[in-house]
């Protein structure tokens, strides 16, 4: 009898038990993660994760065993307790560690990716940071998607611009990645980030020659929208008015009054705050459409409001009624709506992960058109004045507009004669609408327009405008190029202009003829309320003549250039979306929680689809090498 084999076949079934312990303790760290919850209790005995872990037991033998095993025993007589506070923080390093792994190598096989980064203030007082990496990922028979993935999170107290590039520059070398690889980046644009001597972009750039800096749209929009608010008085007053709107029904008896009043609709919706301190990139927008949607609802719980016992609530009540009856208010927040449903669409465009840069010059070109169209023709400002007047109308507030009472002033001319009115004459007098189109619809109109061309002035920036060239709906529109359309592009990325050239020109037939055949289905454009715009957006972007090269083998150095053409960053969006799962991972009452156990928690949440796809054993085999006891159960003979 062959004792030994005996041994090391019991020792096995204990091994495998164990491991089974393990795969249930990832699934409870998975849920958890994945839903923001925190992991213990007051003590280390309580909290969710045992609670989750002894629920999941029941529907395992091996875990179940092990719970029995722990309450007849004691934890502290064990010599290896996997549910300790410890072995959960290592288990979590070990999913992040893996994740990780697989961006890494995602990046390897392409050697081409793009940084994205962020920050933002946590409950700790300290600016937690996250950096985004954007790159090609081979996903199915579809061909190359555009993935932008959390790679990793930190905190510091210290934003300057040679602490952050450190960190990141720290970070990318401890995994390996080659700089040369690096592509582009996008941040915001404070001056930390977009100092062109010492700025982030800057530092980045001396490591990386190659990592061309883009300001993020999206953040240029914004910061269009906001001054457009700030455009005028009149629209300042009716942004005003929406603000004292969201704090008048902040108090939940008159929240409920708004909600009791929207009693028969399915969806009841909520006033949004618009302060400058509080703003989001589309909570103008948002205020502006609930007010006009539930016009009637307002103004009727208003009513009821008025009626109260209290002094206040009665006085703010009945202010408020008179503000939203006034005519020019509501005309001005139709211009609002007016504007904002040309530059919303094109705000969320660019929050898209998969807006390239020629979708994003192509959009912000096409805004522009369509805004300077409407600012031509005065017609459209009449359209929205009249759709104001029988909103009105249709809410029973008269439509006409008071005339503004001015000062009458009696001139007196060089003969010795007296205007009794001069300036009010019935020949040439202007109209309310005249005064406000002067003053409140040209003034929005005229700085839209001209701070989107500041804004996004690229075309000081050759290698953008050589970009250009390689977009779908440049290669629809030629025939051919030279090497004077992208030597810049080329110069910056170190490729054979005259060999691109020759394919680029062999390519744009083929383009021609087949890039319907080209699947874009997986592609959706944001939802920006036009379901026509899909062709449009498949239409600008680089993504549709990659994936056709990609079918083909006659291409490589073309290949190799739209790959760097749909990895260069245009928006920080995604490290934003990273960032607003902060405040739900780290609250008041886990400020303290490390920063390794913080960007576990953070990734996992993040990347749900790669959290899936790990295989528990791969995750079992990396969290018993940590320690030679961990080793000693988990590991096989």
């Amino acid at each position: 009898m062959d004792v030994f084999g005996t041994q090391r076949s019991k020792w096995n079934e204990h091994v495998e038990k164990n491991r089974n312990v393990v795969r249930v303790m990832i699934d409870a760290v998975k849920y958890l993660a994945k839903e923001h919850m925190a992991f213990r209790g007051h003590q280390s005995t309580d909290g969710k994760f045992l609670n989750l872990f002894n629920l999941l037991a029941k529907y395992d033998s091996a875990a179940a065993a092990y719970v029995q095993i722990i309450k007849e025993r004691g934890q502290d007589k064990l010599e290896c307790n996997f549910l300790s506070p410890g072995n959960q923080r290592r288990l979590l390093s070990c999913i992040k560690i893996l994740i990780q792994e697989k961006i890494v190598a995602a990046v390897t096989l392409q050697k081409a990716f793009s940084i994205i980064f962020d920050g933002t203030t946590d409950c700790s007082k300290k600016e937690a940071c996250s950096i985004v990496l954007r790159f090609v990922e081979l996903c199915d028979e579809r061909g190359p998607k555009i993935s932008e993935r959390l790679f990793d999170v930190f905190t510091t107290g210290d934003t300057s611009a040679a602490n952050l590039a450190a960190l990141i520059t720290e970070c990318l070398d401890s995994h390996r990645f080659d700089l040369n690889w690096l592509i582009s980046q996008s941040y915001d644009g404070a001056s930390n980030m977009r100092g062109a001597v010492s700025g982030l972009q800057a530092r980045i750039s001396n490591r990386a020659p190659k990592a061309m800096y883009t300001w993020c749209y999206a953040h240029r929009m914004n910061l269009v929208i906001e001054g457009m608010i700030a455009s005028c008085t009149p629209i300042r007053n009716a942004i005003g008015i929406l603000e004292e709107l969201y704090v008048y029904f902040a108090g939940h008896k008159r929240h409920d009054a708004f909600f009791e009043s929207q009693r028969e609709y399915s969806h009841k919706k909520t006033l949004k705050r618009t302060g400058n301190s509080t703003r989001t990139w589309r909570s103008v927008e948002d205020a502006t459409q609930v007010v006009l949607s539930r016009y009637s609802e307002l103004c009727q719980s208003l009513e009821v409001l008025s009626q109260s016992n209290d002094a206040s609530t009665v006085t703010g009540a009945q202010g408020l009624l008179k503000q939203l009856r006034d005519i020019t208010i509501l005309i001005c927040l139709h211009i609002i709506d007016d504007i904002l449903s040309v530059t919303g669409p094109v705000s969320r465009i660019f929050q898209a992960t998969s807006t390239d840069l020629a979708v994003a010059v192509n959009t912000v070109n096409s805004c522009k058109s369509v805004l300077l169209e409407r600012r031509s023709d005065r017609q459209n400002f009449d359209t929205t004045v009249e759709k104001a007047k029988l909103f009105a109308e249709s809410h029973g507030i008269d439509p006409g507009i008071q005339q503004s009472s001015k000062r009458k002033i009696r001139r007196r001319y060089a003969d010795g004669s007296i205007d009794a009115a001069a300036g009010h004459n019935s020949e040439g007098q202007q109209t309310e609408e005249d005064k406000l189109y002067v003053s409140v619809y040209a003034p929005a109109m005229d700085f839209v327009l001209s701070d989107l061309s500041c804004r996004f002035d690229d075309s000081i920036r050759p290698v953008i405008c050589q970009m250009m060239t390689f977009s779908a709906g440049s290669l629809l529109s030629r025939t051919a190029v030279t090497t004077n359309d992208i030597d810049s592009f080329c110069s910056k990325y170190e490729v054979d202009v005259d060999v691109v050239v020759r394919e680029l020109n062999s390519f744009i037939p083929v383009f021609q003829t087949n890039h319907t055949l080209v699947n874009m289905d997986d592609i959706d454009p944001p939802n920006d309320g036009n379901h026509s715009g899909n062709k449009l957006w498949i239409r600008q972007t680089f993504l549709q003549p990659y994936r056709l090269l990609h079918l083909l083998s006659s291409f490589p150095t073309l290949l190799m250039v739209y790959k760097i053409l749909v990895t260069v960053a245009v928006t920080s969006a995604s490290a934003e979306r990273a960032m607003s799962k902060v405040k739900l991972v780290k609250t008041r009452l886990r400020s303290t929680m490390s920063d390794d156990y913080f960007s576990s928690l953070l990734l996992i949440a993040s990347e749900k689809d790669l959290i899936d796809s790990l295989d528990s054993n791969d995750v079992i085999n990396r969290f018993a090498a940590l320690s030679a006891v961990l080793r000693k159960h988990l590991v096989h003979c």
